[in-house]
């Protein structure tokens, strides 16, 4: 094209120029080559969304530190606000479109994004300074496992992983690679299926999911994280039965069955972890809220600390850790302390509370306008504008996580 340019602009000539504008529009089609790349580590978002682009919209993203976060959260951004839109779309196969005044268009369909990451305890403390990591929905997309320290008692000149292990691992990954390039010459995806005995596993483990995730259950405080557990498990079901058969066949029940005891094995860990991780969850308003919305579900007039601890015991391992959301409650009017009651003999009687009437007004008092500290009972209703704030955001939280 280039040699063709010079002679049009040498003599002139017209079908020299008709040429090269052929060229030219041809090469525009052509995909820009670029060098095959599987894992990255250091990269920003923006970096991140363009090199998926590249990659035909799969790459990992894997680190033996935390420092991806510091990205995540906009170290290296001008406006610092977190940016980590590839992440979630990355996850959920969203469409990635990115429009930028400085930079060309990045347009992914159905991006995949593998991500794994091994860091210390102290880094992921750290990430709970940024309230948007848990309030847009991104870390209730990780597995985490959150495995005991052998220090102390580890052992010593251990031996290397054998030859046999070694060609077996690396005889499974070109087997994968070779069913992905025969996917991508043929139709560029395919649809693993459950075998009739495999989809009722899965179906009544989503019930115990259900439950769990319910007043009182096992996840009810990482809600976030445990709605998001029934799509693991057939993420890991798919990848156990592709490891094992290969893209054909369907999903047996014994590959169900082995992710959901994976499953079943990551809950504990992922409480553990994002309990680390708490955004201003433990503060007294927070404490509160959990308090008042127990109430409000079991519409119950009057209550014991003992009721309160029993129903709370995952936020509120010690029964004193409860003291200061009932001090927080009464003070704004929610809840005052009963009558008590006359001393007898054995273990005192728990402290006893009588609940505000006006809490039961609305089914959904989080929704009340903080106008309404004018209606019902002063006192409760104009000292609810902070903590109703909260549980507000909270809705919003909850709302932006189904959508995503």
């Amino acid at each position: 094209m280039k040699k063709l340019e010079n002679a049009a602009a040498k003599n002139g000539g017209s079908e020299e120029r008709h040429e090269a504008g052929e060229l030219a529009a041809e090469l525009a089609k052509k995909k820009e080559s670029v060098l095959p790349r599987m894992i990255i580590d250091d990269a920003t978002s923006e970096r991140l969304g363009m090199m998926l682009a590249d990659q035909g919209g799969r790459i990992a993203s894997m680190s033996p530190e935390g420092g991806v976060f510091d990205l995540i959260a906009g170290l290296y951004s001008k406006s610092g606000i977190p940016q980590f839109g590839v992440y979630l779309m990355g996850h959920s196969g969203d469409d990635l479109i990115t429009d930028r005044v400085s930079r060309k268009t990045v347009h992914v369909e159905r991006p995949a994004l593998t991500c794994a990451y091994a860091m210390q305890p102290q880094v992921i403390e750290g990430i709970a300074d940024n309230p948007a990591f848990r309030g847009r929905g991104l870390l209730g997309r990780f597995l985490y496992a959150a495995p005991k320290s052998w220090i102390g008692s580890r052992e010593i000149a251990t031996e290397p992983v054998s030859d046999a292990k070694r060609d077996a691992y690396r005889q499974i990954i070109n087997k994968l690679a070779k069913s992905s390039e025969s996917i991508e010459n043929d139709s560029g995806e395919f649809i693993l299926r459950l075998s009739t005995e495999a989809s009722a596993v899965l179906e009544e483990w989503e019930g115990e999911i259900e439950e769990m995730l319910g007043d009182g259950g096992e996840m009810e405080i990482m809600q976030d994280w445990g709605a998001k557990l029934a799509g693991a498990t057939l993420r890991l079901a798919a990848v156990l039965h592709c490891v094992n058969h290969g893209v054909d066949g369907r999903i047996d029940v014994d590959t169900i069955v082995a992710s959901k005891n994976i499953a079943r094995y990551l809950i504990p860990h992922a409480e553990a972890v994002l309990n680390m991780m708490q955004v201003n969850e433990d503060s007294e308003e927070a404490d509160a809220l959990y308090v008042l919305q127990w109430i409000i579900r079991h519409t119950t007039p009057k209550f014991t600390k003992r009721d309160a601890h029993q129903h709370g015991k995952r936020r509120f391992p010690n029964a004193d850790d409860i003291d200061p959301a009932l001090v927080e409650l009464t003070r704004r009017g929610y809840i005052r302390p009963g009558p008590k009651e006359s001393a007898k003999r054995g273990r005192p009687p728990s402290p006893a509370y009588e609940v505000n009437p006006a809490v039961f007004e609305n089914e959904k008092p989080e929704k009340r306008s903080h106008n309404s500290q004018n209606s019902g009972n002063g006192r409760a209703a104009g000292n609810c504008e902070n903590i109703g704030s909260a549980s507000e955001d909270s809705e919003n939280e909850k709302r932006v996580q189904i959508e995503i």
